[in-house]
């Protein structure tokens, strides 16, 4: 028994404690942000069986905290792609993968074979589910939820304690509270909640130190703030579950006959060739969009502005995180309305969107002028950013010819010419790809045509952004992307009046 070691030589565990985790069972619904940490440390711990049930697939957007995953199990099954990565971690216990969705239907058959209920999920509907299921099989439930940068830990249902429903007794409406997925998440949240629910798993088999039963344990991640809430057993409550006791698996997991309002993503948006943008958001709220595309309907005024939507095109509508757009689109189903999409993620994408296409729109600004480009027009321009008091950092680049010596010849002046359309274009690509690729608030370019005396500036690049972060390796880069791209060519005059035609290294 190397392995538990560790846990042999506490007094408060011993053999004999070790002994009853290795002949536990512990079921793990979600094998997600919560269900990863707990799932790791029950199996090292040596809990004896464990069960994961989850119907969902791995994807890029889990790697942030779901930390049993990693690149090689995108696609797969998360109870599946778990139990392989477990089993590694201890082949001395028993893994079983249930991948599926947990229904009324399935949860009672499945949770009469363990002695704890473990609940990572991260929806209501399931919740509820498993809440229910947990007091009909007479299960302690160890619960958690996560929010941005907040979670909470709590058990129910033990030794007549109360339940989830005690504490939270109506389920909210689907969609009137976003998940991690709509609103985020701090990456590391779910280890810290996570590792608390499977401490509470711990100290329930070997019925050691104060269950959390009775109360809530909530935790602040920010400021390491933590409060405990009191719980009370609500009998009411426990009875109304009680007597769904012979109807429960055939219970339909949502009773709901509209039909599923459709999100999309910001990119399968644009690419819809039909399509009306309908902000649903109340008025002054930043980010603000003032966009000709864009029609402002706050959700409040939805149905008595039915008339300013356009039925022969596809609604595209967006809120500050997908809440609102959700309630808007069911409001225009119940108005025979079936055409219109919650934007997933909202505002801030949208105006990323139009922010590219405006840049996308514009006619390409000409960035030449005839001649050294002087210290007075690189003053001013800059000093018009300055009073900007939303801007934290400039930065500038000032290309000068150089008095290059040349197989002894004195470069004295440079005489600058291009072709003009598509050099102005090239130019124009630079820079929707600067602000593409980086946060930036200005950004001026300018290069010289015609004779520019060595020592005069021929090339100047400004760049202005909230953060000095984004405004060193921007400049970097729109140079760099000159000297590639641009086709301006320069024509090497030396002293005495010869000249050669500039290489491009």
């Amino acid at each position: 028994m190397n392995r538990y070691n560790r846990h042999i030589i506490l007094p408060e565990i011993g053999q004999e404690g070790q002994d009853k985790l290795s002949k536990s069972k512990v079921l793990v619904i979600g094998a997600g942000g919560l269900g990863c940490p707990v799932l790791q440390y029950l199996t090292a711990a040596g809990i004896g069986t464990i069960g994961i049930i989850d119907f969902d697939a791995v994807s890029e957007s889990n790697l942030q905290r779901q930390i049993l995953f990693g690149s090689s199990t995108l696609g797969i099954n998360k109870a599946i792609a778990a139990k392989a990565r477990l089993e590694d971690l201890n082949n001395t216990i028993l893994i079983k993968a249930y991948p599926e969705k947990l229904t009324h239907k399935n949860a009672l058959t499945i949770f009469q074979n363990y002695d704890i209920i473990v609940d990572g999920t991260d929806n209501f509907s399931t919740r509820y589910i498993v809440n229910d299921a947990s007091i009909l099989t007479n299960k302690p439930l160890v619960y958690a939820g996560i929010y941005k940068f907040e979670g909470q830990v709590s058990v129910f249902n033990y030794k007549k304690g109360p339940s989830y429903r005690c504490l939270f007794p109506k389920q909210p409406e689907n969609g009137s509270i976003p998940n991690c997925s709509e609103i985020g998440v701090l990456g590391v949240l779910p280890g810290i909640i996570g590792t608390l629910q499977a401490n509470e798993v711990i100290k329930l088999i070997l019925e050691i130190g104060k269950i959390l039963s009775g109360k809530v344990l909530y935790y602040n991640s920010l400021n390491h703030q933590i409060n405990f809430i009191k719980v009370n057993r609500s009998e009411k409550e426990i009875q109304k579950v009680m007597e769904t006791k012979t109807i429960f698996e055939t219970l339909d997991e949502e009773i709901n006959c509209e039909i599923p309002i459709k999100v999309i993503s910001i990119q399968d948006a644009i690419n819809k060739k039909n399509i009306q943008w309908i902000d649903v958001r109340d008025t002054n709220i930043n980010p603000e969009i003032n966009h000709s595309e864009v029609l402002q309907i706050p959700l409040n005024n939805l149905e008595q502005n039915l008339n300013k939507i356009e039925v022969d095109k596809e609604q595209i509508l967006f809120c500050q995180a997908g809440i609102k757009s959700k309630k808007a689109a069911s409001i225009l189903q119940n108005h025979q309305i079936y055409t219109s999409f919650s934007l997933k993620n909202g505002a801030y994408e949208v105006l990323e969107y139009f922010n590219k296409k405006i840049m996308r729109d514009k006619k390409p600004k000409n960035v030449f002028k005839v001649g050294a480009i002087s210290t007075d027009f690189i003053a001013n321009s800059i000093a018009k950013h300055q009073v900007k008091t939303g801007i934290g950092a400039h930065n500038i680049f000032l290309g000068q010819v150089r008095a290059d010596e040349i197989n002894n010849k004195v470069v004295a002046a440079i005489d600058y010419t291009a072709h003009e359309e598509m050099a102005n274009l090239k130019f124009h690509e630079i820079r929707e790809a600067t602000f593409t690729k980086f946060d930036l608030s200005c950004m001026h370019i300018y290069h010289s045509l015609g004779k520019v005396n060595s020592g005069e500036i021929c090339l100047f690049v400004f760049v202005s952004s909230k953060r000095r972060k984004e405004v060193f390796p921007a400049i970097e880069f729109i140079v760099e992307e000159i000297k590639a791209k641009v086709p301006v060519f320069g024509k090497e005059i030396f002293e005495d009046e010869t000249h050669q035609w500039k290489v491009n290294k």
